[in-house]
């Protein structure tokens, strides 16, 4: 009967490993541009996930999204807010984070639009995703990521020209934490000494 418990401890903590904390604590606007709120920040396994909406104030849809992003922290920002010269959203991390920037492809020259992505370490990844724009129409979006320690990121502004006689969305922010999780083989290492423990007793 011991050794039936064990196991299925053993299997518990394999299989149903503890649900992720949140990585971003707290979000807010620092300028004064805009409706208030104008993102919305969620902590939830279904984030970033095919069909769900990508924009705070639009209804357009995930198509397709690389699966690190899936179960992400997520900010949705203001579709309109890429026209804002002076944005500025502060994010505290409370664990050492990796924040992902999703980007309209239709900015045709990110690196002059929007310097302070490579002053604040961000690259690109070379991943899109896709969201479904009106009807089936598709657009894409570029992935660039950083790392950052726990604390305060301040994100500034898009600030993106007019595509044509359209703007262009805004950036989208997704986080997921650095510090590794417990292995499966930790686990099992920890249940096998308690096992041992147990038959010497």
């Amino acid at each position: 009967m011991k050794a039936f418990g064990l196991t299925f401890l053993v299997l518990a903590l394999v299989v149903s490993p503890p649900l992720p904390a949140a990585v971003i604590s707290f979000a807010e606007r620092l300028d004064s541009t805009g409706a208030n709120p104008t993102f919305l920040l969620t902590h939830s396994a279904n984030n970033f996930r095919p069909h769900l909406p990508i924009y705070y104030d639009y209804s357009f849809i995930y198509r397709n999204v690389p699966g690190y992003l899936l179960g992400a922290d997520s900010v949705k920002t203001r579709y309109g807010d890429s026209q804002d010269a002076n944005y500025r959203l502060r994010l505290t991390l409370d664990v050492p984070a990796r924040l992902f920037l999703i980007i309209d492809d239709r900015i045709e020259d990110i690196a002059a639009t929007m310097p302070w992505l490579a002053t604040m370490g961000f690259v690109d990844t070379g991943d899109n995703a896709d969201y479904l724009y009106s009807g089936t129409f598709v657009r894409t979006l570029s992935i660039y990521r950083a790392d950052f320690p726990a604390g305060d990121v301040v994100l500034p502004e898009q600030n993106s020209p007019l595509v044509g006689t359209e703007r262009g969305g805004m950036y989208v922010i997704g986080a997921v934490s650095t510090i590794p999780e417990p292995c499966a083989a930790l686990l099992l290492a920890a249940a096998g000494a308690m096992w041992v423990r147990r038959r010497v007793r």
